[in-house]
This record gives structure tokens, C-alpha cells and sequence, in this order.
């Protein structure tokens, strides 16, 4: 991963453990289908509560004071966290050992997939485009 602003390591290092479970989950078999469904719940639980909040308060509302709250990356982000969110409310409210594996692995895609293109894309536009006052402040909306 590209060296962060320090207002943004926090959340590079909360997508490396997503880039962990996510891997695991892509190569989801009969075996292992329902643990990773239920390791999924458990981190996304965390995920929601903490870093997909933080993004969504912090992060997204910074960008769209520079590029726009209609770009494209703002609202794929928003979108693919609703998208994550709704995949595990379903297997919660379905039971994680009825999840199959093809669902595991495509689960998998799509965080390994959000969180590239937060590292690639929007976490760059974020430095490439806030203040240093913006940053710092950021940062120490993230650290409280």
C-alpha cells in the first residue's frame, strides 16, 4: 500500500484485516462456507460500527466539499458499504452455516474490491484535494 497521510492511516490499517478476511473468503469451500459467513458478520459488525461510519461522517463529506457530492467515487463508496450491510443482515437473518459458498466467495470479491478502490482511488483524491487544516482535522476526527 502507498504511504498514507497520517490523518488516513487508521483506516489503511483497518483495510488490511479486510484484505485478510477477504481472502480467505474468496476461496470459500463447502467446508468453511458458514465460519467465514460468520467471521464476515463479526468483522463487517465491528466495520459498521467504527470504519464504514467514520468514512461515511468524516471522509466522504470532505471530498464532496472539493469534488462534489455526485462523484462517481462517493457514491460507489456509500453504495458498496449499503451492498456489504445488506449481505450480512441477510445471512444474520438467514443463518451463516445456510450461506453457500459461491456467496462467501463473491462477498469476498466485493470487499477486496471496495477496499482497493478506497486504497487506489478515493483515499488519494482525499490528499490530493483536502487542505493540510482539512487533514488534520480529519485525523483527529478519526483518533477521538
Amino acid at each position: 500500500m502507498p504511504v498514507r497521510h497520517p490523518s488516513l492511516v487508521k483506516l489503511s490499517r483497518d483495510h488490511h484485516r479486510a484484505l485478510v478476511l477477504a481472502a480467505r473468503m474468496r476461496r470459500s469451500s463447502a467446508n468453511d462456507a458458514g465460519e467465514l459467513a460468520t467471521q464476515f458478520l463479526a468483522f463487517l459488525d465491528e466495520a459498521d460500527a467504527v470504519h464504514f461510519t467514520e468514512e461515511e461522517r468524516f471522509v466522504l463529506p470532505l471530498l464532496a466539499q472539493h469534488l462534489g457530492s455526485a462523484h462517481p467515487l462517493i457514491a460507489r463508496t456509500a453504495c458498496e458499504h449499503a451492498e456489504l450491510r445488506a449481505r450480512a443482515k441477510s445471512w444474520g437473518e438467514g443463518g451463516c452455516e445456510r450461506v453457500t459458498p459461491e456467496a462467501v466467495r463473491a462477498t469476498g470479491e466485493l470487499l477486496h474490491d471496495h477496499v482497493r478502490m478506497e486504497e487506489r482511488e478515493l483515499f488519494p483524491l482525499v490528499e490530493a484535494h483536502a487542505t493540510a487544516e482539512q487533514l488534520a482535522a480529519l485525523q483527529t476526527q478519526l483518533e477521538s
